[in-house]
């Protein structure tokens, strides 16, 4: 579930300057756009303020298919899905290496107690080898997400947009697991290209309060993100599967541009080091970008002296290992 759409309706921000600034969308609106998707470029955000809404207890869960023999039809499932959304739904779609079995893990979640609703009936119908689907609540949701994230792992994300487009979703799977040959057999090595929808509906909220910087539209929606999570075990093993990763994403952002699918944002939660994020929004966005955080903090204090995420001026790592 990607979370572009999150409702904040203000922040407490103290600028280079030391003053503390309570931004929103009438006292300080250039501020307010750049901080929906700028990073900490401008300043160190103390307070947020969001519109909230009760939840009780959900249906939710994951479901676990065979890769090679379901890939296309959950393909189908999360495309159909993305094109005609229920707005109290989301999922994502797994294509996992794990232990030798190449598996698709679906997240299924509907905000309401109602059991298999039928926002998900094209997922039911694909045979599954495992199912935690249930009424439960939020926090036991999250628990069984973070019980499947191993510890101690070297980790990395790579990410992309795309058109919602189940011809490209196709020739990544395609992509992923030749690239991998080589590598699958790595210790600890854990490669899960997962894609998300961003559906007009969210897209449509993001456009509130005067927008942001991020070049996705309601117009040209929906998309998909592309998220290539990798975990290993060990540092010797860098070069091979950062490049790997790499030439998955490679590969798929060229046909994407050959197929006319391909969008130029990066998600910056989901990006890695050698990722440009800010320069993925666009030259006229990024530009206001950097007048907005030349008019509050003048001195360049969080270009150069807040470390870590991304700056202006390009990513945090330029060359690419294994490439």
């Amino acid at each position: 579930m990607v979370s572009l759409t999150c409702p904040l309706k203000a922040y407490q921000v103290v600028i280079a300057s030391g003053e503390i600034l309570n931004v929103n969308y009438t006292s300080y609106p250039d501020l307010y756009w750049a901080l929906r998707g700028g990073g900490n470029n401008f300043g160190i955000v103390t307070r947020f303020d969001m519109e909230t809404y009760p939840q009780g207890d959900l249906w939710a869960g994951s479901r676990t298919y065979d890769l090679k023999n379901h890939s296309q039809a959950l393909i189908n499932a999360f495309v159909n899905f993305g094109n005609n959304p229920d707005d109290l739904a989301a999922t994502w779609v797994a294509f996992v290496h794990y232990q030798g079995d190449f598996l698709v893990s679906t997240s299924l979640v509907y905000h309401q107690p109602i059991v298999d609703p039928p926002i998900f009936d094209e997922f039911k119908a694909i045979p599954s080898l495992a199912d935690s689907t249930k009424v439960r609540s939020l926090s036991d949701v999250t628990v069984e997400i973070n019980a499947t994230a191993p510890k101690h792992m070297r980790e990395m994300y790579w990410t992309h947009t795309f058109k919602l487009d189940a011809k490209l979703a196709n020739f990544m799977v395609e992509t992923f697991l030749e690239e991998i040959e080589p590598v699958k057999d790595t210790l600890g090595y854990l490669p899960a290209p997962v894609l998300q929808v961003m559906t007009k509906t969210a897209l449509s909220h993001m456009t509130k309060n005067g927008g942001n910087p991020l070049p996705v539209t309601v117009e040209e929606g929906p998309y998909m993100n592309l998220i290539f999570a990798t975990m290993w075990m060990n540092e010797e093993d860098d070069e091979a599967i950062i490049g790997t990763t790499a030439r998955v994403m490679e590969k798929v952002v060229a046909k994407a541009k050959e197929w006319g699918v391909y969008n130029e944002y990066i998600y910056m939660n989901y990006a890695s080091q050698y990722q440009d994020v800010l320069r993925s929004y666009g030259e006229e966005n990024y530009g206001r970008l950097v007048k907005v955080a030349a008019k509050y903090d003048p001195e360049r204090v969080f270009q150069e002296l807040q470390p870590g995420y991304f700056k202006f001026g390009g990513p945090p790592t330029k060359d690419v290992p294994g490439l």
